[in-house]
Formats: structure tokens, C-alpha cells, sequence
């Protein structure tokens, strides 16, 4: 499997050091009705020598399901379908043999008119449709639309599940509470404590000193993957570890990173001009 490639080209670059996010497309159609084989017994080999692998490395492992997960839905048939994609990954973890440090993040979901009875929705399916192992696994992440730090928490005290806390969906979704304060509060529901194309060096250094007190794991969820990841390790380790060891020199790699971005500008504008063609054919009209 390519995820265990990608494993080892994270080891052999010092990014086990980061979290790592299985795909949810690692074994493609998984929860529906056209796997006509039993995928994990399959594969039951490949998922076990992955997962000693993580182990043997303490790689951080998490999984996010896709948008269309919603548990919180009106119709009974997307919340079935929810739930059996939602054990796939479960199970998917499971085979690997790792324990419940390997999560599965979610968003509440829907607000459907009524974000109080959506909300409620949601608490009500996670206490009564999530199996034991997927409700250890389970972690509610706030977004940048509809549901808060402060709409988690609520779900959170009548579910005990921890709250995932995603910086940048806060700053564009937020009751007025202050970064450091999100976090706190996000940090006490656990038990031991929008996406960027790519990561803003003065932003992330800022953000590292500012929560230099607090402890916690850092996840980058971030596009441009491993290109951003050799930018971001130096300042964490100075700024949090003091570790000054880590043999990672971003000068050694900003080829990578200033390609990619050339790339990236280049597609960006491709797709501004033909936005500007598609406006002007349609004036003429």
C-alpha cells in the first residue's frame, strides 16, 4: 500500500515527529454495497505490518471522514450510510492493531434549520449509534461555518467526547473568545490533554511562542503536505522542545517549497483567466 511508503518517506525525513492522516480513500469503496469482499480479512497481512510499523516508529495516526458523514442528518438513510463509513475507518484502525490514541475527527454536521435539535441530533446518535470502539476513537473537531468551540463543548458535557481544536476554523468562527482561551477549554475535554495551502512561517512562529506554555500536539492540516512540514519542524523544536538537534535546514529544502507555490500560482491563474473568459462570454451573449 502507497501508505506505507509514505510512512517510511516520513520516518526517513524526521516528520514522524507530525501527526499523519490516513486517507479515507485507502480502501476505496470500503462501506459500500458494490465491496463485495470481506476487504479487512483481505488485507488483514498489509494492515497489520502498517500498523507495527507505526507502532515501532510512534507515529501519530488520525483519519477524517469525509463531508458527506453526517450523523446528525434528518434522513435515517445518510445517517446509516454515516455510520457504516465511519466503522470502515474504525475497523480500518482497528485491523492495524492500534490503540485509541488513533483517532477519527468529525464536524457536528448539519445545522438544517435548528441548530439546537441538530446539535441534539448529534449527542443523541453518538450515545446510542456509535460502537464502544468508535466512540473511544472519536473526536469532534469545531469548524469554520456552523458549529463553534462553544457548539462543541455543548456536545462535548453530554457526550464526553474530546473537542479537536482547528485554529484557523476559529478565527473565522468564534463567540469572541480569544485563541489561548479556545484552547484551553478544548484542552480540558480531553483526557491527557479552513485549510491553508500552505503554512505562513511568521504566522505559525507567532503561534508557537504565543501557546509556548501550553501542552499540546500539533497537527498540520495543511495541502502542500511534507513541503510545509520542513518549514514548520525547526521553529517548533526551538520554540517547544528547545531541541536545536534535529538535522532539518529549510534552506535545503525551500526548492521544494518555492516550486511548488510557482506551480500552484500557476494553476491559481489558469483558473482566473478562464473565470474571466467564462464572464465575458457570457456578457456578449
Amino acid at each position: 500500500m502507497f501508505t506505507k511508503k509514505i510512512l517510511e518517506y516520513n520516518i526517513q525525513h524526521g516528520f514522524y515527529l507530525f501527526f499523519f492522516r490516513i486517507s479515507s480513500q485507502t480502501v476505496p469503496f470500503a462501506s459500500h454495497s458494490i465491496c463485495t469482499i470481506d476487504w479487512a480479512k483481505h488485507f488483514s497481512s498489509t494492515l497489520r505490518q502498517i500498523g507495527q510499523y507505526i507502532k515501532d516508529n510512534d507515529c501519530r495516526i488520525s483519519m477524517h471522514p469525509d463531508q458527506f458523514c453526517l450523523i446528525n442528518a434528518k434522513d435515517v438513510n445518510i445517517i446509516n450510510k454515516s455510520i457504516t463509513e465511519l466503522d470502515c475507518h474504525c475497523r480500518l484502525l482497528d485491523e492495524m492493531d492500534l490503540d485509541s490514541n488513533a483517532k477519527i475527527q468529525i464536524h457536528v454536521g448539519g445545522v438544517y434549520g435548528d441548530k439546537k435539535a441538530s446539535m441534539d441530533r448529534f449527542i443523541e446518535h453518538c450515545k446510542t449509534k456509535l460502537s464502544d470502539s468508535l466512540r473511544r476513537r472519536f473526536v469532534i473537531e469545531n469548524d469554520d461555518r456552523l458549529f463553534s468551540v462553544k457548539d462543541c463543548l455543548y456536545s462535548h458535557e453530554h457526550t464526553c467526547i474530546p473537542i479537536l481544536f482547528d485554529n484557523l476554523h476559529h478565527a473565522c468562527l468564534n463567540n469572541g473568545e480569544t485563541m489561548i482561551e479556545a484552547m484551553k477549554q478544548c484542552f480540558a475535554t480531553r483526557p491527557n490533554g479552513a485549510h491553508a495551502d500552505y503554512v505562513d512561517e511568521k504566522h505559525f512562529e507567532l503561534f508557537i511562542r504565543e501557546t509556548c506554555d501550553l501542552q499540546f500536539d500539533i497537527m498540520l492540516e495543511i495541502k502542500d503536505k511534507e513541503q510545509s512540514a520542513i518549514l514548520a519542524v525547526p521553529y517548533a523544536a526551538r520554540e517547544r522542545v528547545h531541541d536545536q538537534s534535529i538535522d532539518i535546514d529549510p534552506a535545503n529544502y525551500r526548492y521544494i517549497y518555492e516550486n511548488a507555490q510557482h506551480l500552484q500560482d500557476e494553476v491559481n491563474e489558469h483558473k482566473r483567466k478562464c473565470a474571466e473568459k467564462k464572464t465575458i462570454k457570457k456578457s456578449n451573449e
